[in-house]
């Protein structure tokens, strides 16, 4: 279950929930101030409707950096799932990923989302949290 929520997530990233009308964000800067990063996932996703959700990095250089993404997730029985990807991010730009999936029932539970940018001198991290309720 975290493994295929997490597989959606990282295909991914601003919550809008088509059940939800408020979302859980958070965002973060590196200590300098070089990037910074942005997570926003739904407060409540009802089983059986598809949620749209998002995250993103923004270089604040005026050079093209590389990031290591690392997202996380744990849920209310425990379980964590992490996964990472490599991203090149343009002077100035800001990388968006957003993702879509629709909650099964088998997904209820309480969900913490963990994500982190790291340019491999600094760290930002940022965390949201929903839960997946029956209809």
């Amino acid at each position: 279950m975290l493994r295929s929520l997490l597989a959606a997530a990282v295909v991914f990233f601003c919550a809008v929930f088509a059940s939800a009308a408020a979302a859980s964000w958070d965002s973060a800067n590196s200590p300098s101030g070089g990037f910074s990063i942005a997570v926003s996932y739904p407060d409540v996703i009802v089983a059986g409707t598809t949620a749209t959700a998002s995250e993103s990095v923004t270089n604040n250089l005026a050079t093209e950096q590389t990031f290591t993404l690392t997202n996380t997730l744990t849920g209310s029985d425990g379980k964590t799932v992490t996964q990472r990807q490599v991203v090149t991010v343009a002077a100035g730009a800001t990388l968006t990923q957003t993702f879509s999936k629709k909650a099964n029932a088998s997904d209820v539970g309480s969900y913490t989302l963990t994500f982190t940018a790291d340019d491999g001198s600094e760290t930002a991290t940022a965390v949201a949290h929903y839960t997946v309720v029956k209809r």
